[in-house]
């Protein structure tokens, strides 16, 4: 599964690429929280291990972040009123 979401991603990217529609597009890619695998014994959500609370974040916004960067700066369970706001202030921001 993870070879197609990779795949699958991979074909947007290069598609706003060769589109002309990049500069003009945030993309952003996240997920639920994890599974713990039986890591730490447990195969469940609810303890607060890292297996179980880390969430991807991955943000592509040219021109404003610049590639291969990193940042511990949001850290937070609650991310989706978060995105909720940001094609608003984009669409404002932008040309």
């Amino acid at each position: 599964m993870l070879s197609n979401v990779d795949d699958n991603f991979g074909r947007l990217l290069k598609y706003l690429d060769e589109s002309g529609l990049a500069d003009n597009t945030i993309v952003v890619f996240t997920s639920d929280h994890g599974e713990m695998m039986a890591s730490h014994g447990r195969y469940n959500k609810m303890v607060p291990y890292a297996e179980a609370v880390d969430v991807p974040l991955i943000v592509r916004w040219p021109k404003r972040i610049r590639a291969g960067s990193r940042s511990e700066a949001l850290y937070t369970s609650d991310r989706p009123p978060a995105h909720a706001g940001v094609p608003c202030a984009v669409w404002r921001s932008l040309p």
